[in-house]
């Protein structure tokens, strides 16, 4: 096999648009979206935060190639051209969203709880749903809130330690195996609420941060020799296989799993699982992820997330004696068209202004979608 051959997933991350990545996102998007639509009673149903987990991973890889990709062709790194660039792909869509909820909470509920309200405006969900019972006022944000934290911390650091790559690498390393010692002293010594472990930022950041070392293990050429024999159909129908039994060990055994072995686990196959898709883009049987309808729910995976609960509740209104199979269509429908609106009327014209930000560094297009919380 030769180098080019090698690390093919490397020549296509420099390309403005990854058609698999967007395939990717659209699987991660539905996982939520099904799990959230009566269907988590199926026994191959992934959980909600899995999906949640493959958007964790797949964000700190994009976010670390692109901020690798500008330090190499100028030297540095921009913060203030990163953070508008973040706050035009992030904030419209969010709270265009936030306010809509908020309206809709004014004339269908009895009561707006304002304290649930303002931690989601603020992006601290991650730290106020472990202690309060959720309000259905976009409970899924926890998610939002790790990535936003993460994005406010990871381009400092990185910005500190871009020229000292093997230094970046042991840190993140470091940091990942805290991040399991961590969790297993809050679940076994500390007894914390599961849901702290579910939600709150400390307790994912090592999922980040698997994606962020596997873009400095690729940009920097570490690890050849592995990336040539894993990046084979073989491979990735194995990695897809052991993701497959974890979903299925999740089913059987709960948090128990989720929180400790699953964990630590999954990150690292789903970040494996990225590479191989990026290079096996066009061999049957992964080509799919290249299809129209594959990219379409990419391109709104991040409405997608942001109004799916939305479009459930008002479907159980609007049809409130159907069955749920009817309700599952409806619903889907519903949320298709929200993403679709949110889209083209808000993302589209806010992202037309980050190419006012983004300079040659920048050529591999668009930076990830946001996460959607479960």
């Amino acid at each position: 096999m030769t180098n080019e051959m090698q690390f093919s997933a490397v020549s296509k991350l420099e390309r403005k648009n990854i058609p698999a990545l967007d395939g990717v996102r659209g699987i991660a998007a539905l996982i939520v979206v099904f799990y959230h639509l009566y269907l988590r009673h199926l026994a191959w149903m992934p959980d909600g935060a899995f999906g949640v987990l493959i958007f964790f991973v797949l964000s700190g890889f994009l976010i670390t190639w692109l901020l690798l990709k500008e330090a190499d062709e100028t030297g540095t790194v921009s913060l203030s051209s990163f953070y508008i660039r973040r706050s035009l792909r992030i904030f419209p869509a969010f709270y265009v969203c936030w306010f809509v909820t908020l309206a809709t909470f004014r004339f269908t509920q009895s009561y707006i709880p304002w304290a649930e309200c303002l931690s989601t405006f603020f992006y601290v969900g991650d730290y106020y749903y472990p202690f309060h019972e959720a309000q259905k006022f976009m409970g899924f944000a926890w998610s939002l809130a790790v990535e936003e934290q993460f994005y406010l911390l990871w381009p400092f650091v990185f910005v500190v330690c871009r020229n000292r790559r093997i230094t970046l690498g042991k840190g993140l390393c470091t940091v990942i195996f805290l991040t399991w010692i961590h969790r297993a002293i809050l679940k076994f010594v500390v007894h914390v609420p599961e849901h702290y472990l579910s939600y709150a930022f400390d307790c994912h950041i090592d999922h980040l941060m698997v994606g962020a070392l596997t873009a400095i293990t690729l940009r920097s050429g570490w690890l050849r020799s592995f990336w040539t024999v894993v990046c084979r159909p073989v491979w990735a129908v194995l990695t897809i296989s052991l993701l497959s039994l974890s979903v299925h060990l999740a089913h059987r055994e709960g948090h128990g799993y989720d929180h400790t072995l699953g964990y630590a686990c999954d990150p690292v196959l789903i970040a494996i699982l990225l590479v191989q898709l990026i290079s096996l883009e066009t061999v049957i049987p992964f080509s799919w992820l290249n299809w129209p309808v594959s990219r379409f729910f990419g391109k709104i995976s991040y409405p997608l997330y942001l109004y799916h609960i939305y479009a459930i509740e008002n479907a159980s209104l609007i049809f409130p004696r159907a069955g749920w199979k009817f309700r599952v269509v409806a619903s889907l429908a519903l949320s298709v068209v929200f993403a679709t609106t949110s889209y083209f009327l808000i993302e589209k014209p806010f992202l037309r202004l980050k190419g006012r930000f983004t300079g040659k560094q920048h050529a591999t297009g668009e930076e990830p979608p946001r996460v959607a919380g479960v």
